[in-house]
């Protein structure tokens, strides 16, 4: 994964490996091995990873050496005496810088530390990103389907909540002796038009979608605000656990320590080289040809006044460096070990840490990686069970319901529409009728007053006036309609007891349509809600609402007619 927290595929490889300057990427590598590894194997890792420190140097006594050489002062030589301060001091030199070498070492390895534990920081914190990236997309695809789902589910669990209500009432609703004289049909009530087993199976298939798909909401959204938590604790413990602070501080410390050792060393180094200076004049050998054989070759007298005093400065030097220099540089050696032992420990735990982390977050990218399919799944059964239903699922014994009052209301607006067509047709004949009579008195008038007067004749004179024929045709009806608008307001009236929405759960029956009891009475009027309950959904609002409408438009069609004439009337 890029640094971004982008994953790197196929797409967009090119662009990462051609990038440059401030687009240019960085790369992390995971090696998903470990994501599966049992305890034995981390256990390896971190043995592997964990860095060994330089062997613990031995102690250096000086003093025993310095106290020797002590003894031999008078004793032996002066160019023996040098030979000894040589090694002596040559001996400091050495034993410092074996020191030096390890503490060296040592800085090296917390700087890279430090530096491996910072980008496994950053390994982290991008796989984090990647995450939430990710759990914002689970989200995405998890929200809308619920939203989809719950609605479809809605519509399914009230149909087959209603369902033997709405079998019940076609089952008492005969059907109207108007329509049934145009049906060549003994089947009486609404109920006989609908086949039982055909709905009985779609009722079963609808249990079975509506189970799904409750399971289905319930575990996606459980499984949404686990991964969520999930990912808020993982971000947390992330958190808690990343100590960079520290880590800067602990390498501080370790290079001021250092930098102090490299102080005492270099005195050392230079107190060596006055040594040799000082040794060199006294003995009268070229600094550069200064040895202990070359010393030995040297012919000198006991240790004059000038040797002994330079002796007892050599002296007094070399117990400083046993006394002060050694020591302090011996325990920053062990203060540096110990601050690269924290931080060795510091590597191991974060290494265990990290694969812990990684696997966390493996284990939340798996699971949410299992949505996509998951919800494709539940939408192919969805779209499944519409594709084999599609208008045709349990809607439909709703639907006759409401188509059966559409027709009542249909069928009483044609009657009061030929009745109104004949009626206003003979009125305008009437009307029409006196017009051209009036006509005609104005021509008869115009004959016999005007046209005598005239010195020539017209035929127009004799021409009989215009007139308006109005005929009424196909105003016979196949079917004489004796039904009123009071059947159809106690229709509505029926529906809306039955369908009237209240804020009450829906229970859901699970027994067969075919165990649907009988009314005990066969009066309209037990069909009530006290009976069947509160059903209504936006559905059924929406099919009472077009009764109403048409049932609205028939009560207005002699007003409509009226104010169509007036508007008619005032064009002309």
């Amino acid at each position: 994964m890029t640094s971004y927290g982008t994953s790197v595929n196929e797409d967009n490889v090119q662009e990462v490996i051609e990038s440059t300057g401030k687009n240019e990427y960085i790369v992390f590598c995971y090696d998903r091995q470990y994501l599966e590894a049992n305890p034995e194997q981390i256990s390896t890792l971190l043995d592997v990873e964990t860095p060994k420190l330089e062997s613990k140097p031995a102690t250096f006594d000086g003093n025993i050496s310095l106290k020797a050489l002590q003894k031999l002062l008078g004793k032996q030589s002066a160019t023996q005496t040098c030979d000894a301060y040589l090694t002596l001091f040559g001996n400091f030199d050495a034993y410092s810088q074996s020191l030096m070498k390890i503490i060296t070492h040592h800085m090296q390895l917390a700087r890279q530390i430090v530096e491996e534990q910072k980008l496994q920081s950053m390994a982290i914190n991008v796989a984090m990103t990647n995450l939430e990236t990710h759990n914002k997309k689970k989200q995405q695809c998890i929200q809308p389907f619920i939203t989809n789902a719950e609605r479809e589910l809605n519509r399914q669990n009230n149909l087959l909540s209603s369902v033997h209500n709405d079998i019940e009432i076609l089952r008492h609703i005969h059907v109207h002796p108007d329509i049934m004289s145009i049906m060549d049909t003994d089947k009486v009530s609404l109920l006989d038009y609908i086949d039982l087993h055909y709905i009985e199976t779609v009722r079963k298939d609808t249990l079975l979608i509506s189970d799904y798909l409750s399971s289905e909401i319930n575990e996606l959204r459980a499984m949404s605000a686990s991964l969520d938590q999930s990912e808020k604790e993982l971000q947390a413990h992330v958190e808690d656990n990343n100590d960079l602070h520290s880590l800067d501080t602990l390498l501080i410390d370790i290079q001021e320590i250092q930098q102090k050792a490299q102080f005492l060393r270099d005195k050392i180094k230079r107190d060596l080289h006055r040594i040799y200076g000082k040794i060199s004049g006294l003995l009268n050998i070229p600094l550069s040809s200064l040895s202990s054989s070359s010393i030995q070759s040297v012919t000198m007298e006991t240790s004059n006044a000038q040797s002994k005093k330079l002796f007892e400065t050599f002296n007094h030097l070399a117990d400083i460096h046993i006394k002060d220099y050694m020591p302090k540089l011996f325990k920053y050696e062990i203060t540096i070990r110990q601050r690269v032992t924290e931080l060795t420990n510091s590597k191991r735990r974060s290494i265990q840490i990290f694969t812990e982390h990684m696997n966390e977050v493996s284990t939340i990218q798996n699971d949410i990686a299992s949505v996509p399919p998951r919800i494709e799944k539940a939408e192919d059964a969805l779209l499944q069970f519409k594709q084999k239903y599609g208008l045709n699922d349990l809607v439909i014994v709703r639907d006759i319901l409401f188509s059966y009052g559409a027709l009542m209301i249909e069928l009483v607006r044609r009657k009061e529409y030929t009745h109104l067509l004949r009626n206003n047709a003979d009125l305008l004949s009437d009307l029409m009728s006196t017009y051209r009579n009036e006509e005609e008195k104005r021509r008869e008038y115009f004959r016999h007053k005007i046209m005598r007067s005239l010195p020539f004749k017209l035929k127009i004179a004799d021409t009989p006036s215009s007139q308006c024929e109005i005929n009424t045709r196909h105003t016979t009806e196949p079917i004489t309609i004796t039904m009123q608008k009071q059947d159809i307001i106690d229709f509505i009236s029926l529906l809306r007891q039955v369908y009237s929405p209240v804020p009450s759960p829906i229970n859901r029956p699970s027994y067969s349509v075919f165990n649907a009891k009988p009314l005990e009475s066969s009066n309209k009027s037990v069909l009530s809600s006290r009976m069947f309950g509160k059903l209504g959904d936006q559905e059924e609002n929406k099919f009472l609402g077009l009764l109403d409408t048409m049932l609205k438009d028939l009560n207005n069609l002699k007003l409509d007619f009226l104010k169509t004439m007036e508007t008619t009337c005032k064009v002309l």
